[in-house]
C-alpha cells in the first residue's frame, strides 16, 4: 500500500470516528434534555423535534398504540401546507392502517406508507 493510500485510509477512519463521536454527543445531549422534561407533553415535543433534527427528517411523530387504536402524542413537521389538525387526522388514519399490518413495538415507516406517496411528496417528507 502506498503512503498516499495509507494516508487516505487513515483520514477516512478518523472521519468515521469523529462522526460517531458527534452522533454520541448529540444523543447524550438529547438524553439530558429528556431527563429534564416535566411530563409527557414536553418529553414528546423534545423527542420528536430532536430526532427529526438528528436524522435530517422533515417530520416525525410519536404515537402510542393499544389494540387497534392509535393515539398521536406529538407530530413534528416543518410543513405549513396543511393545518396541524388536518395533518394529525391524515397521519392518524394512516398509522391505524399501518399498525394493523405491523406488530413490532417500534416502527420506522416511510412517510409515503402512512400518508400516501402523493401527500408525502407535497409535504416534502
Amino acid at each position: 500500500m502506498s503512503a498516499f493510500a495509507q494516508l487516505d485510509a487513515d483520514r477516512q477512519q478518523l472521519r468515521s470516528v469523529l462522526e460517531n463521536y458527534a452522533r454520541a454527543q448529540a444523543l447524550n445531549s438529547l438524553s439530558l434534555e429528556l431527563i429534564c422534561a416535566q411530563g409527557l407533553a414536553p418529553f414528546s415535543r423534545i423527542l420528536t423535534a430532536r430526532l427529526a433534527e438528528l436524522f435530517g427528517c422533515k417530520g416525525s411523530v410519536l404515537a402510542l398504540t393499544h389494540g387497534d387504536q392509535v393515539r398521536i402524542v406529538h407530530l413534528q413537521t416543518e410543513s405549513a401546507m396543511l393545518s396541524a389538525r388536518s395533518l394529525r387526522s391524515i397521519v392518524g388514519k394512516g398509522l391505524v392502517e399501518v399498525s394493523q399490518r405491523h406488530t413490532e413495538d417500534i416502527l420506522e415507516i416511510p412517510a409515503g406508507d402512512v400518508v400516501g406517496f402523493g401527500q408525502a411528496d407535497e409535504l416534502e417528507w
